[in-house]
C-alpha cells in the first residue's frame, strides 16, 4: 500500500510502504481482519446596535413594504446562494458564540478582518482494492470550519456510489470533521470520496485600541479548554512558571506582558526543522520548530492566567490568546512565529483547519492535539489507500 499524507505545518512525506511507516499512525490488525489508520492534520460577536427609528409617512412605509416584497431575501454565504453551490451547504453555521475572534467593526478593541482570498480545497481519499474487498469502510476527516476570518461552501462531492451520505459533527473548541461509511469496496475497486471546498480566508488586523485589554475575569464555556495542561503543553511546569514571574513586572497591563512573552520567545527559542516535542522540552532546550514555539506561548499565557490555544493552519501553526475588553467581552488576537513574527495580527492567512489543543473524539480514549485522518476497514488483502488533501485551480 503506497500513501501520501500531508498534515498542516508539516512537510509532505514521500510515499512510502505502510509497515513502515508505523509512527505515522498506519496500523494493521490481523485475524479477523484487518484496519488502516492514517493520520494527518487533520461572530464577529452579536453587535446589538440600537437603532433610531424617526417617523415616517404611510406612503414611504408602503414604498418600503414594497421593495421588501420585491428585494430577494438575504442569504447565509454558507447556504448555497452563490452560483456555484445549488444545494444548501451541509456545513451549516459555526456553533461557535461568541466569535472566538470577536471581529467587531464597531469595537476598538476587536481584530479588523481585511479582505479575503479564495482557494479551492479538496480534502477526501482514494481507495484502490486488489484481489480482496474492502468491507465496514469508515473514514473521519477534519475539515476547515466557519471563522470570522474564514468562509467555507463546498462546491463539489465526488463520492463512490456505494458510500452513505456526507455527516459533519463539531468537536472540542468548533473543530469539525467529515464522516463517510462504505458498506464495502468489492475486489479490484476503485472508490473515490473527495469533497471539494472553496475557502475565503482573511488577514487579521490588530485591534485600534489595546489599553483596558485586561485578564478574563472567570474561566466561561468558551475558555474553559484554554486554560491549563493539554497535550504536550504544561502550564504548571516549575521552571516555566518562575520564568514567566522574572519577565513580568507587578501591575504589567495584559496586552504588553503577552507580547513581552512573544519577544522572548522570538529572541531565545531557535527555531529548527524537527519533530514536535513537549514545551517542557523546549524550554529546556530553547530551540524547536514553529509548533514548539506557538505551543510555548500558549503555555506561557496559560501560566499567566490568560487562555490560549494552538491554531493548526494549512503549512504552519500559530496562537491566538484571549482578553477581556472593560464591558467584559472576550476577544481572541492571533500571534505568530515565522519570521520575524506578529504579535496581535496574522497578515498571511492560510487555511485554518483547527483551533485549540485539547480535542476528544468519541472514538478514542484519550484527548489530542491534533485531530488526523482515519481510514479504518477490514478485508483479507490490504487496499491501496491515498489521503487527499491539497488545493485545486
Amino acid at each position: 500500500m503506497r500513501l501520501a499524507v500531508r498534515r498542516p505545518g508539516a512537510r509532505v512525506l514521500g510515499e512510502q510502504k505502510i509497515h513502515s511507516i508505523l509512527t505515522w499512525g498506519i496500523r494493521f490488525c490481523v485475524g479477523l481482519g484487518w484496519g488502516v489508520m492514517l493520520l494527518g492534520p487533520m461572530s464577529a460577536p452579536c453587535v446589538h446596535a440600537r437603532a433610531q427609528v424617526q417617523e415616517e409617512t404611510r406612503t414611504q412605509e408602503q414604498k418600503r413594504a414594497q421593495e421588501a416584497t420585491q428585494a430577494p431575501p438575504k442569504r447565509s454565504p454558507l447556504d448555497g446562494s452563490s452560483p456555484l453551490a445549488t444545494p444548501p451547504n451541509p456545513l451549516g453555521p459555526s456553533p461557535l458564540s461568541p466569535s472566538p475572534l470577536a471581529a467587531s467593526a464597531t469595537s476598538l478593541y476587536g481584530v479588523k478582518v481585511g479582505e479575503p482570498q479564495t482557494v479551492k480545497y479538496q480534502i477526501g481519499a482514494r481507495i484502490q482494492t486488489g484481489a480482496g474487498s474492502f468491507a465496514g469502510v469508515s473514514l473521519r476527516f477534519p475539515v476547515p470550519n466557519e471563522w470570522p476570518e474564514q468562509q467555507v461552501r463546498i462546491l463539489e462531492e465526488e463520492l463512490y456510489d456505494r458510500a452513505g451520505d456526507v455527516k459533519y459533527r463539531v468537536l472540542d473548541a468548533g473543530v469539525r470533521q467529515m464522516m463517510v461509511a462504505i458498506p464495502q469496496v468489492p475486489a479490484n475497486t476503485s472508490a473515490n470520496v473527495l469533497i471539494t471546498y472553496e475557502i475565503r480566508v482573511s488577514p487579521v488586523m490588530p485591534p485600534e485600541q489595546t489599553a483596558g485589554l485586561v485578564k478574563p475575569a472567570k474561566v466561561t464555556k468558551e475558555t474553559k479548554l484554554f486554560i491549563g495542561d493539554s497535550p504536550q503543553i504544561s502550564a504548571r511546569d516549575r521552571d516555566l512558571k518562575k520564568l514567566v514571574g522574572e519577565l513580568i513586572p507587578p501591575e504589567t497591563p495584559a496586552w504588553d506582558g503577552l507580547a513581552i512573552f512573544h519577544r522572548w520567545i522570538m529572541d531565545n527559542i531557535t527555531e529548527t526543522v524537527s519533530k514536535p516535542q513537549s514545551t517542557s522540552d523546549t524550554l529546556e532546550n530553547k530551540q524547536g520548530c514553529n509548533e514548539d514555539r506557538a505551543a510555548l506561548f500558549v503555555a506561557m499565557a496559560r501560566a499567566w492566567d490568560i487562555p490560549a490555544r494552538m491554531v493548526m493552519v494549512e503549512g504552519g501553526q500559530h496562537a491566538e490568546f484571549g482578553l477581556a475588553d472593560p464591558e467584559g467581552n472576550l476577544h481572541w488576537y492571533p500571534c505568530t512565529f515565522r519570521g520575524s513574527g506578529e504579535f496581535g495580527a496574522w497578515s498571511r492567512p492560510a487555511v485554518v483547519f483547527q483551533k485549540g489543543d485539547n480535542i476528544k473524539e468519541p472514538e478514542a480514549k484519550q484527548r489530542v492535539r491534533l485531530i488526523r485522518e482515519y481510514v479504518n476497514g477490514k478485508g483479507t488483502v490490504p487496499p491501496s489507500v491515498q489521503v487527499i488533501r491539497r488545493v485545486v485551480q
